[in-house]
């Protein structure tokens, strides 16, 4: 039985303890801890009257929103007409308290139960994507396996979407 795997990434030794769910990244023999990041919600819907509503029930549990986007058009797919009908449009909004990325698989159950908030006659009304923005990355959390995209718990999913290289840019799967 193998106890203990050891990999390397660039500099960086990482330890995968068997048994546990607990990541190492070592550097230089210390520790090195995730920086903070900028807990983020997108917000899919054609009912842009309920948007304060919406926002109370995320703050509820992400905090304060510092930040909100303006509503912006959603026509890259019909994916979501079915159930939430036409003239979807998304808006962004942030939040002032900063997290360690790997709290972020927590966002999932949270949003999904404020999606079933909205329902009427069994459909949904929103889609709420959550997930963080730091200084090099936007990384989605969702429910939908993807060849691209990391497990980090049960039925939840890691999406990254976008990364900074001069300036940002979204990967093939991302909707701009």
């Amino acid at each position: 039985q193998i106890s203990e795997l050891y990999f390397f990434v660039g500099h960086s030794r990482i330890s995968a303890m068997a048994g546990r769910q607990k990541i190492h990244t070592l550097m230089c023999n210390h520790i090195v801890e995730a920086e903070k990041t900028k807990p983020i919600v997108g917000i899919l819907t054609s009912k842009v009257e309920l948007r304060d509503e919406i926002i109370k029930e995320l703050s509820g549990y992400f905090g304060a929103a510092d930040i909100i986007g303006e509503w912006i058009p959603f026509e890259h797919t019909n994916y979501y007409e079915d159930e939430m009908g036409k003239n979807l449009k998304r808006s962004f909004v942030s939040f002032e308290k900063l997290i360690q990325p790997f709290r972020a698989n927590d966002f999932k159950p949270h949003t999904a139960k404020i999606e079933d908030k909205f329902r009427k006659n069994g459909k949904r009304t929103i889609n709420l994507d959550a997930g963080y923005l730091d200084a090099n990355k936007v990384v989605l959390m969702t429910g939908k396996h993807g060849g691209h995209k990391i497990a980090v718990s049960d039925g939840v999913w890691a999406d990254m979407l976008l990364w900074y290289n001069k300036g940002w840019v979204a990967f093939p799967w991302a909707f701009p």
